[in-house]
Formats: structure tokens, C-alpha cells, sequence
């Protein structure tokens, strides 16, 4: 997982790992963002973002045993 409670990442590092443009990850981020999942800060051009709520982390674990199980 790379965004996790207490752990921030800027969009930069994110694009990085995961080796996609940044107009996507920056799409995806504000929409989690204005959903709620994650919460962002801003240092100077950079913004940085990590999970708001640490309980949807166990829902994610959740649905991705349950996959597993399938």
C-alpha cells in the first residue's frame, strides 16, 4: 500500500512508483480526496496526500481477501 495513515506522499513520488502521468494521478487523488479517503496538505508547488480515515485501509484488506478467496 503506498498511501497509508502518517505516511504522506507528493503527487511526483506517487507517479514515480507507480510509473503513470501525472494528470492521472492527480485525477484520481481529488476524487478520493473530495470523497473523503484521503486528506491532502500543501509545501509550497508541492502537495502531499495520505489516508484520512486508517479504517478503510481494513476495508480495502477486506475486499481484496475476498477476491483472493474467489
Amino acid at each position: 500500500m503506498l498511501l497509508e495513515p502518517k505516511k504522506s506522499l507528493t503527487v511526483s513520488q506517487l507517479c514515480t512508483k507507480l510509473d503513470v502521468e501525472q494528470s492521472l494521478v492527480s485525477h484520481h487523488l481529488a476524487a478520493m480526496r473530495n470523497s473523503g479517503v484521503l486528506k491532502s496538505s500543501r509545501d509550497g508547488i508541492n502537495i502531499s496526500y495520505e489516508i484520512q480515515e486508517p479504517k478503510i485501509l481494513e476495508i480495502i484488506d477486506q475486499v481484496y481477501k475476498s477476491k483472493l478467496m474467489k
